[in-house]
């Protein structure tokens, strides 16, 4: 009988029950009055039905508690919450000529390579709230073949381009907006194409920029010969071959890189499932291990830069310590097919992965438990961007949904506009997404867009002042039936 469940039980249930039925049944006794008044119920009521996670109120509506504020968000805009609101911007007509290949976002820009072989770079007024169309700043032409990676080192006011032509070319952004014939400070020939860039200068994407103490004047470039090339930034050459990263295990899927001690460490995925650790002064490899058949498709340093993080068309992630070989630390195997993406926010120590599956999950980085399951995609989960506050997914289809970081709940889906339907790439810096399908291009701004109206100081002024003012108009029940019955019937 539900009157001998116990309150966490009942707290549970009216968490998954609508806020309309949750105020009836607390109409129907005293102890469902009080159970469904808890915080819990209604911060999931919250999430729920308006996608606002309780850090997302302003301070005069958080103190009301969670019960208050629904019902004053419910009334205030009720048929507004659900969507982006934010700005967006979207590139000019034309603007490239093939398909985009790959994105970096910064500030109020965001760099763009395409299968022409240019790089483009837009830019638009963030103070313009009402979206519109992207400035074409520049285009930087040299490469010979399409653009499969590029690198916006804001630091280092550079960017960094590799190509299937088997080179990487080195940017000067300065001169590039100074409008100089060529702005290419470097070309340098490597001996196969190019498929991965890393860095250990601040990023402009990645949600942690001051993520590494150092900065040193390298990147790393993964080849499809299972290669690896470590380039000098500032002199613009080639510093050295660190061979093979295992022979004869396939092209270079992923690579990153992080500072242990004063030394930079380079993590290598290959397409054979041999996962690299090399010591990028000492140039060679430090040690290997075979993961996972048949490809890894990321690797991502840690926040401590001992421990790098694996996923596999396997569908399985898992952590290492590079100072040990063979077994992982914890082994992440949710998933029920290839896992295509993996993030990490290093601030909120959470691991983000996505799949063919259909399914974003949250991990714990460091124990590996699972913190959330995301079910909101019908099609393959193709890739994923994450900043401080939220985190974003693309499908194969073209549909991206934005999801709150901290509980893993979902915000928002994106207004797909101008962008044809097939596979996006996604890049994000603070609240800026930038989203590219084909040779279209939109920028969002997603978190100024998920909740603009609750700065407004009618919102706070409209906070029921007691909790009997708190009321959700309940659903017509049945006068013959007990609340036992009647929340039986509801639940089952």
């Amino acid at each position: 009988m539900l009157e001998d469940l116990p309150d966490e039980l009942l707290v549970s249930i009216l968490s998954h029950t609508p806020a309309p039925d949750v105020a009836a049944a607390r109409a129907a006794s005293r102890r469902l009055a009080r159970v469904g008044a808890d915080r819990a119920v209604w911060a999931a009521a919250l999430a729920r039905d308006h996608a606002l996670p309780l850090r997302a109120l302003p301070p005069g509506l958080a103190a009301a508690g969670p019960m208050a504020a629904y019902v004053a968000v419910t009334r205030w805009r009720p048929d507004r919450w659900r969507g982006l609101r934010g700005a967006s911007w979207r590139s000019p007509d034309l603007a490239h000529l093939r398909a985009v290949w790959t994105l970096d976002v910064a500030g109020d820009a965001v760099l763009t390579g395409a299968r022409d072989s240019r790089l483009r770079r837009f830019s638009w007024p963030r103070e313009c709230s009402a979206g519109g169309e992207m400035a074409l700043d520049f285009v930087l032409e040299g490469h010979a073949k399409k653009i499969n990676a590029a690198l916006w080192l804001d630091a280092a006011g550079v960017a960094v381009s590799g190509s299937t032509d088997a080179s990487v070319r080195i940017w000067d952004l300065a001169a590039a907006e100074a409008g100089a014939q060529d702005p290419c400070s470097a070309a340098i020939p490597l001996a196969a194409s190019v498929l991965t860039l890393s860095s250990w200068l601040p990023h402009a994407a990645s949600p942690a920029p001051t993520r590494y103490p150092g900065v040193f004047p390298h990147a790393v470039a993964g080849l499809h010969d299972g290669s690896i090339a470590l380039l000098d930034i500032e002199v613009g050459a080639l510093v050295s071959d660190a061979g093979s990263a295992g022979g004869s295990n396939g092209a270079v899927q992923s690579t990153d890189v992080a500072v242990v001690g004063s030394a930079p460490v380079v993590a290598v995925g290959s397409y054979r499932g041999q996962v690299t650790w090399y010591d990028a002064r000492a140039e060679a490899a430090a040690h290997s291990v075979k993961v996972w058949q048949p490809e890894v498709t990321k690797v991502i340093f840690d926040r401590k830069p001992t421990k790098v993080h694996v996923a596999s068309r396997a569908g399985v992630a898992a952590t290492y310590d590079i100072r040990a070989l063979g077994r992982p630390l914890h082994v992440m195997d949710e998933h029920g097919d290839v896992i295509r993406d993996m993030v990490y926010v290093p601030s909120a120590g959470r691991l983000i992965t996505g799949s063919y599956d259909g399914l974003v999950i949250v991990w714990d980085a460091e124990t590996g438990d699972v913190v959330r399951l995301c079910d909101g995609h019908d099609d393959w989960v193709w890739t994923l961007a994450a900043g401080e506050e939220v985190f974003v997914s693309g499908d194969h289809s073209g549909i991206v949904n934005v999801w709150d970081l901290e509980t893993g709940a979902w915000c928002a889906t994106l207004p797909q506009g101008h962008l044809p339907a097939g596979p996006v790439a996604l890049a994000m810096s603070d609240s800026v997404l930038a989203v590219t399908a084909g040779c279209q291009l939109a920028v969002h701004d997603v978190v100024g867009g998920l909740w603009p109206e609750l700065n407004d100081p009618a919102l706070a002024a409209s906070v029921p002042s007691s909790a009997a003012g708190a009321s959700i108009r309940p659903r017509a029940a049945n006068p013959d039936e007990s609340w036992c019955e009647w929340l039986t019937r509801l639940v089952w």
